[in-house]
């Protein structure tokens, strides 16, 4: 197994290959945070929607009154 902290001499290949994995984990774990925030958005801005809705009943039921 490699140890980190110790230089090993590796082909350019497998430096390539290592730099993708690198790459496609940073952005993947980059892609799920922003969904994520997404997410939360969504939810905060349905549940505001909820509110105004609610508020927008009771006017109504209060015009009816």
């Amino acid at each position: 197994m490699l140890q980190s902290g110790k230089t090993y001499v590796v082909s350019n290949e497998l430096r390539k290959t290592v730099n993708e994995m690198r790459f496609v984990k940073e952005f993947s774990s980059r892609v799920m945070k922003i969904r994520r925030q997404k997410q939360q958005f969504q939810g905060k801005a349905s549940s505001a929607g909820k509110k105004l809705g609610q508020k927008r009943n009771n006017l109504y039921a209060y015009t009816l009154l």
